[in-house]
């Protein structure tokens, strides 16, 4: 799989390790010839929240093989957690995006439980795009037990980098109280888009720090990209 992707994982410098976050990534093979990137955001902090990070990342891991399909694992995960979660009597509810990249077939297939949409840069042609498929987002996971996800498609190319990440990224507030938006954070991805990959995610946290002035985010944030190396 490393002559097919690279994967880059990335946490600001001033994330603590010794805090429980409630946000993941997993990278994983899937087959011979793909690879499966989860990344998920479970609402609150704490030891609670940590806890369901960690089961929702083992739910995932085992239902990936049982199912190559990024829609009806993210449906089996739901299913899985609501019930948990219903047993503890507990409400909690987490974000979640699950992708599949393809070599055999040159595609991308991904689901969206209420998560932010991944970024797909093509080499050569920014800007970057969203990974919005058919446009249907999923309900958050842990919620509603019967909830199903789509999966939608898009064509893959060599040098396609994906970038996944939390929330964080664009809660962000200046000293004024304002916002970080998505729509800025779509502009200095296009911005670093020419970037090699690891240097990249670097470059697009250190505008958002200049923007808030700030050098703690005011979330946790977790990034994750796959650059594709070559396909079929």
């Amino acid at each position: 799989m490393l002559n097919t992707f690279r994967c880059f994982g990335k946490l600001p410098a001033d994330a603590n390790i010794d805090e429980l976050v409630p946000s993941v990534f997993s990278v994983f093979p899937v087959g011979e010839k793909a690879a499966g990137v989860f990344i998920c955001d479970v609402m609150g902090h704490g030891v609670r929240s940590a806890l369901i990070t960690s089961m929702i990342r083992a739910l995932v891991e085992e239902q990936a093989g049982v199912t190559t399909d990024p829609g009806e694992l993210l449906t089996r995960v739901n299913h899985a957690l609501a019930e948990i979660l219903r047993q503890a009597r507990t409400t909690m509810f987490a974000t979640c995006f699950y992708l599949v990249a393809d070599v055999d077939n040159a595609e991308l297939r991904f689901a969206n439980a209420g998560h932010p949409c991944a970024f797909r840069i093509r080499q050569g042609s920014p800007p970057a795009e969203k990974l919005q498929g058919n446009g249907r987002v999923g309900p958050a996971m842990g919620i509603f037990p019967s909830a199903t996800y789509q999966t939608a498609t898009h064509p893959m190319a060599k040098g396609d980098f994906i970038m996944l990440f939390t929330d964080g990224l664009f809660e962000a507030e200046d000293q004024d109280g304002n916002a970080f938006s998505q729509q800025q954070l779509h502009a200095i991805v296009n911005e670093h888009a020419a970037l090699p990959p690891e240097h990249f995610f670097t470059h697009v946290l250190d505008d958002i720090r200049r923007f808030s002035k700030r050098e703690v985010f005011n979330d946790d944030v977790c990034v994750v990209g796959v650059e594709v190396r070559r396909t079929n």
